[in-house]
């Protein structure tokens, strides 16, 4: 229908579900060895990492030899401001509804931004990165 996009032109973020999942390994300490080289070796509270919504996982990475290799990763999520058409839509939406904000901490996005790309990083080899969706 009319304001459709065609196929291939939405803009490339990075998977909102897929980032909250990343950050309840963190919050909950899925894996502990990501969580004690960010607060141990980094030495970055606990709160600083749920505050920006960091996150934790296993990805694959290229090896040496072609193939590829499972790392423990942190993930830094990347925000940019909303636009303008969905702070509107916000407004509009808060003044109609009473609901409270106590979920808002479980959000990957804030109320003023969101999610578009994420950074990946081994914890154990620095080289082993990316960027999600690239480009």
């Amino acid at each position: 229908g009319p304001g459709m996009m065609a196929a291939g032109m939405a803009p490339k973020v990075y998977d909102e579900d897929h980032a909250k999942v990343k950050y309840l390994n963190l919050f909950s300490e899925t894996y502990p060895k990501v969580n004690d080289y960010l607060t141990k070796v980094r030495a970055l509270k606990k709160e600083t990492l749920l505050k920006y919504k960091m996150g934790s996982g296993i990805e694959k990475f290229r090896d040496d030899k072609g193939g590829y290799q499972e790392e423990f990763v942190m993930y830094f999520p990347l925000y940019a401001p909303k636009s303008k058409k969905k702070l509107k839509a916000l407004h509009v939406a808060s003044a109609t509804s009473s609901s409270g904000s106590e979920d808002d901490e479980k959000e990957v996005s804030g109320r003023y931004t969101e999610l578009r790309k994420m950074k990946i990083r081994s914890i154990d080899h620095k080289h082993m990165q990316r960027m999600e969706p690239s480009g």
